[in-house]
């Protein structure tokens, strides 16, 4: 039988994901024989209470990466408008920053937000495999998290995300591998 596996910590309590070769049951207890796989995915996950959030200097690095203009904008719920950030200073002002890869002037109404949706740019937990993102986080290091996330980039075997599970607490993120329920 072949499966795959997680297995506790390193020293900077990464995790290491080795592949399993052998399952051998004996007399109720389980010996597997591992190596590290040689299919391995790189994802990343927030290993900090508050959420899975990408700081500014990440947005310009993967924009830049991307080959993409980043606009910020905050939502100023007294004039139900979106207003254009100049600054970084600016951005701190406001709970939540939204990005646009469009100019849309000085504001635009909160009514047009969904028209203009196009070019909204939201680097939430969607994007933990996207190779341009990983690249971001892994040059950047803890300059590409938030002050209430710590984005993390791990290695996981295998590759099909969809073989995976991220678990949320708080915003604290594990990530295990889907079981097969009977």
């Amino acid at each position: 039988m072949v499966g795959i596996i997680f297995v506790a910590y390193q020293s900077k309590k990464q995790m290491i994901a080795l592949q399993i070769k052998k399952i051998v049951i004996l007399q109720s207890k389980v010996f597997v024989s591992i190596n590290k796989g040689d299919f391995i995915m790189e994802v990343i996950l927030n290993k900090s209470y508050g959420g899975f959030r990408v700081s500014e200097e990440g947005y310009d690095l993967y924009c830049k990466k991307m080959g993409v203009p980043v606009f910020r904008y905050g939502h100023d719920y007294n004039r139900c408008s979106y207003v254009k950030l100049h600054s970084e200073e600016e951005a701190e002002k406001f709970l939540v920053v939204f990005h646009f890869t469009k100019d849309f002037g000085e504001s635009f109404s909160a009514d047009d937000f969904f028209v203009n949706n196009t070019y909204y740019i939201n680097l939430n937990e969607n994007y933990r495999f996207n190779p341009t993102l990983i690249e971001v986080v892994k040059e950047l290091g803890t300059k590409a998290s938030t002050l209430y996330s710590n984005l993390q980039v791990i290695e996981v075997p295998g590759d099909n995300p969809d073989d995976y599970i991220v678990d949320e607490h708080d915003g604290f993120e594990t990530m295990h591998l889907k079981v097969p329920v009977y």
